[in-house]
């Protein structure tokens, strides 16, 4: 097909008033071949003009019915296409777990405190006060989940959120009892979408392979970072249909989603 040719097929499908019309002229000649047809004759002979007007009835409701269900199911397909992701509360843990950093919002050191002072793994209250740190405590409570579980993790950085890393690779180390392997990834360009989506997609295709895990065993945490990075990672895990999770703030649940679209077009 040419340009032009597929051009017109994308409008068609876009346009249903279009579809309807085309599909009414096709309908027209359909029925003057009816009308021509030895087998209406056959039913005016019978059944006289009756029978002629009720068979042309029975044509026309048939067509309306089937042009029904053929609008209903495009209708349906493209609703589901369009529907916002549902979600619902993580249930399992995970193996590997994709996280981005944030810049931290008070000292290093008075986190650090904060970190040390947590008694162990189960210590709701001081890991309540961790999980209110701004920048790293929601990825901080994203990683405590899965902890258990979890054998590698991969921090999404870059050179100005080194501190963070830091305190992340901290707590990691101290409650995880040496189980996690932790790997950080300093994005290249972290103001572009494009290398970023570059970057964590070869998470995907190379580096948990290195650890001996499979991407179902591997989900993307969307939390952290920035809004460059969460949509890098959406970009890398929609379209294949990577698990991703997110942490409610006003409960600190970790939300896992679940996504309705299986791929992605661009219109052009």
């Amino acid at each position: 097909m040419n340009i032009r040719q597929v051009k017109f097929l994308n409008y068609l499908k876009r346009n249903k008033v279009f579809r309807g019309l085309i599909a009414l002229i096709y309908f027209s000649f359909f029925l003057e071949g009816v009308i021509q047809s030895e087998f209406l004759g056959f039913v005016k002979l019978r059944f006289g003009l009756i029978g002629e007007i009720i068979s042309l009835l029975i044509l026309s409701l048939t067509a309306v019915f089937v042009a029904y269900i053929v609008f209903y199911f495009d209708d349906k397909r493209r609703t589901e296409l369009k529907a916002d992701p549902c979600s619902e509360p993580l249930k399992e843990r995970y193996k590997g777990l994709i996280v981005s950093i944030s810049l931290i919002r008070e000292p290093k050191e008075e986190i650090l405190r904060k970190i040390d002072s947590i008694n162990d793994i189960h210590d709701k209250e001081g890991l309540k006060t961790l999980y209110e740190v701004r920048g790293i405590g929601q990825t901080i409570r994203a990683i405590r989940y899965h902890l258990g579980e979890l054998e590698a993790c991969w921090l999404l950085c870059t050179r100005e959120t080194k501190e963070s890393e830091e305190l992340i690779n901290y707590f990691i180390r101290k409650f995880s009892k040496k189980t996690v392997d932790i790997q950080s990834i300093e994005l290249i360009n972290s103001s572009k979408i494009g290398d970023t989506f570059k970057q964590i997609n070869e998470i995907y295709i190379e580096k948990i392979k290195g650890v001996g895990l499979k991407e179902g065993e591997v989900i993307a945490d969307l939390t952290g970072g920035t809004a460059v990075t969460s949509c890098a990672m959406v970009l890398a895990c929609v379209p294949i249909k990577r698990d991703m999770e997110y942490v409610l703030q006003s409960t600190y649940d970790l939300i896992k989603i679940k996504e309705n679209i299986s791929e992605i077009v661009f219109d052009r």
